[in-house]
């Protein structure tokens, strides 16, 4: 699952289609910045290729699903939401 901060949704994608995402920036935990302008593809439930907008094939198919997050929104990959209290 995939979150994007500013427009508070989590995004999943659904094993039988590609999904495609443009991101303004994206924070995937390996360095302390973001990365800017990004395109996603998602493929059976696991992440194909993240890179700029200009380097990245994007599939051309009917079962495609495209978004696009607004200006200004940060994608955080894989995501997941551990505060839990157990009693």
């Amino acid at each position: 699952p995939f979150l994007s901060r500013e427009v508070g949704v989590a995004v999943t994608s659904t094993s039988d289609r590609t999904t495609v995402i443009e991101a303004a920036r994206v924070f995937d935990g390996t360095s302390p910045r973001t990365r800017e302008n990004l395109i996603v593809v998602i493929d059976d439930d696991t992440i194909q290729s993240v890179a700029p907008a200009g380097e990245v094939d994007i599939p051309v198919s009917p079962d495609t699903q495209r978004l696009k997050l607004p200006p200004g929104s940060t994608l955080l990959p894989g995501l997941i939401d551990t505060h839990t209290h157990l009693t």
